[in-house]
């Protein structure tokens, strides 16, 4: 069902009846964040927090066709409750541009660069790519990770990509209280990494209905605003 009602609606009984006694549920929202002209009452910008919030909770988000496999046999191995965010009807060909470079579990590395690292889930992978390439042409070379486990996070990975690149983007089709970005956050600072860090997702508010082109542009998650907040982090790192 729709993301914002299988979490946001049911959010007492996924507590007590699922959550609580870790039961073999696997819960499928999607639609997720800014993709539906319904506008508020359909729009789950908020269910990637609410979900890290319950303890025994596994959450996973693909952002291609490959991803969705991948994380439906991940679901599918995990003896407790899973919410597995997903697009509807056109989920994207395959991000991997280069075959692959790196994986370990819950993320993978889909572009190599020597500069920022842009974390990115679901829908956000692709714009991360596409920002990646447009930002390699002003001389500034990015790594690319799709993190399809949110939680539990691949923390270790996480923290030592972030140490190398020093510069950090995390890009999420989310509100940025609760999300990725906050769970990347967390990881870093308890781990002592300092870093220039910037977060891409939906600010804190709510959105109008209206096409995904439209609303990605408007609240910010659009390839420009993930290329500038690259630019942003590169240069505090080099100060």
């Amino acid at each position: 069902t729709f993301g914002v009602f299988a979490t946001r609606r049911c959010y007492d009984q996924v507590a007590m009846q699922v959550a609580y006694p870790r039961l073999d549920v696997k819960i499928i929202g999607f639609l997720p964040g800014l993709t539906t002209l319904l506008g508020v009452s359909h729009q789950a910008i908020d269910d990637v927090a609410l979900m890290r919030a319950l303890p025994n909770m596994t959450i996973l988000e693909p952002g291609d066709a490959d991803g969705i496999a991948e994380c439906v046999r991940e679901a599918n191995s995990v003896d407790g409750p899973v919410y597995l965010r997903v697009r509807r009807l056109d989920v994207g060909e395959s991000s991997r541009a280069l075959p692959a470079v790196a994986h370990s579990g819950g993320l993978s590395v889909i572009r190599e660069g020597r500069g920022p690292v842009i974390f990115a889930s679901g829908m956000m992978v692709r714009i991360a790519l596409n920002a990646a390439e447009r930002i390699a042409e002003q001389g500034i070379s990015t790594r690319v990770i799709d993190v399809r486990r949110i939680k539990p996070l691949p923390t270790e990975a996480i923290v030592e990509a972030a140490r190398q690149a020093g510069a950090v983007v995390v890009a999420e089709n989310h509100s940025i209280v609760g999300g990725l970005g906050s769970a990347v956050a967390e990881a870093l600072m308890e781990e002592g990494v300092g870093c220039a860090f910037e977060r891409v997702g939906v600010r804190d508010t709510f959105a109008e209905g209206g096409s995904t082109a439209y609303l990605f542009d408007r609240y910010g998650l659009s390839v420009e605003a993930v290329a500038a907040a690259v630019r942003s982090v590169a240069l505090r790192a080099a100060r």
